[in-house]
């Protein structure tokens, strides 16, 4: 029988959908994020986006913060970054991008929630 994916001609991937654990860099900004565990990290580094933009040398709870920006980010929060220059390095600030509509109400509703600094 022969493959038609190796037909000449064929399209590769017709028919088919991002896996689940990347639909969401698809679909982030049509969804609205995901609000991450009470008392974790993402949490914390959520928090911190909320009052505004953060560096890792401003984020105590963990060294890896821009893994905790991609969990974010991939939870469907809009998040921009930029490099900044910081004691003579170059470094990444990553702050919630809040002309997203969905991230800003999400965020709105996080900070409703009167979760504790």
């Amino acid at each position: 029988m022969p493959n038609p994916k190796k037909e000449k001609g064929a399209v590769p991937f017709e028919n088919t959908r991002p896996c689940e654990s990347h639909a969401s860099q698809f679909s982030a900004t049509a969804s609205n994020p995901v609000f991450p565990q009470p008392n974790s990290i993402r949490e914390a580094a959520l928090r911190a986006l909320v009052t505004g933009p953060i560096r890792q040398s401003g984020f105590q709870r963990s060294w890896r913060l821009a893994a905790y920006v991609r969990f974010l980010k991939d939870d469907g929060w809009a998040i921009r970054s930029r490099e900044v220059a910081e004691n003579g390095r170059v470094v990444a600030e990553y702050v919630l991008d809040l002309q997203d509509a969905a991230t800003a109400s999400a965020a709105a509703r996080f900070r409703a929630r009167g979760v504790p600094a």
